[in-house]
């Protein structure tokens, strides 16, 4: 390796590697910043757009415990916003470290681990939130069984979940540029069966939204369940609010993947990692959106009616429901497809 200053006006060595690898053991040499020297990022760090994010999420992480204490209720969507949350939070504070050292790996390391997995654990907590939906409108106007779509969907998103994370170890751990670039493609992968997911789940709900309407037109009222409560929640506009919340976050985190999709397929320094603003935009601004719709339409006081029902411990669903012996379950009689 080179010894230094004196090889900055050597263009093989400022861009073929050596250059990058001295100036991150020595970040404070001004011919470092002077030359751009290519680091991890391919810019300069907006230090406050990453301070501003780390903040807002640690604001939201604060609220969804807040919410959680005070009511025991949503308790797997309070964990998986949470931990999605945690994840924002190490991952711009991962971007804060690179801001005087953007050639040193740690701190690129942890934001690319981060930031990646922490929108597979938020989009858990709304696939959790469809099959409440379901039940406060009534299992007839679905055609999947209301604990069905924690079965179907949080799965994948594990799945997802689980490339993302595997894939970050290894491009994290590697040395060998090869075996970084095969955790980089097992990351796209991952995030390639998120926005699947996303779609397949948007579709789903689409689907559900259709046959409440048609059944409504049919039916009036009948159409929907009938419990005083559960109707009067319905018809709330905290209840309205939620549904607006809970689709517009989805399609949020949908948006961020498929950019997040296209950033990490086109390789190392394609022109969308080379901007900043989009990153902030479509990465830290749509998640952001998200987070804070769910914590000011929280589903433990919007969909508090449902929660209250009772229901034995046999036929409980969402995501803990999961992994308890299943029994037969007998809903309502139901009427007549049509």
């Amino acid at each position: 390796m080179a010894d230094g200053p004196s090889d900055f006006g050597n263009e093989t060595w400022i861009y073929g590697g050596d250059g990058s690898e001295w100036c991150a053991e020595n970040p404070t040499i001004d011919q470092c910043w002077d030359y751009h020297v290519p680091s991890h990022y391919h810019y300069d760090i907006n230090l406050a757009a990453n301070v501003a994010l780390a903040v807002i999420f640690a604001l939201s992480l604060v609220g969804f415990i807040v919410v959680w204490a005070s009511t025991r209720r949503a308790t797997a969507f309070c964990v998986t916003l949470s931990l999605g949350v945690i994840c924002e939070i190490f991952g711009y504070i991962g971007r804060i470290m690179s801001y005087d050292n953007p050639w040193d790996d740690p701190g690129f390391m942890i934001q690319i681990c981060c930031l990646t997995i922490g929108p597979a654990f938020m989009a858990a907590g709304l696939y959790l939130c469809l099959r409440r939906i379901v039940i406060a409108y009534g299992q007839e106007n679905s055609r999947i069984k209301a604990s069905h779509y924690t079965l179907i969907f949080v799965p994948c998103d594990f799945v997802a979940l689980v490339l993302q994370a595997v894939g970050g170890v290894i491009a994290a751990i590697s040395e060998d540029p090869e075996d970084g670039q095969m955790g980089v493609d097992i990351m796209v992968a991952g995030l390639a069966v998120q926005v699947a997911t996303s779609i397949g789940f948007i579709t789903a709900y689409v689907f559900f939204v259709l046959r409440c309407r048609k059944r409504y037109r049919l039916l009036g009222d009948d159409a929907y369940e009938q419990d005083p409560a559960i109707a009067g929640m319905r018809n709330s506009i905290k209840f309205k609010l939620f549904r607006v919340a809970h689709i517009t976050s989805t399609l949020c985190i949908l948006w961020r993947s498929c950019f997040r999709l296209a950033e990490m397929a086109g390789g190392q320094g394609n022109w969308l990692q080379q901007r900043q603003d989009l990153f902030i935009g479509m990465e830290g601004g749509l998640i952001v959106i998200a987070v804070l719709l769910l914590n000011f339409f929280h589903p433990a006081f919007c969909l508090k009616e449902v929660f209250m029902l009772p229901k034995p411990p046999s036929n409980r669903g969402g995501l803990f429901g999961m992994f308890r012996k299943k029994q037969p379950v007998v809903f309502k009689e139901e009427m007549e497809d049509i």
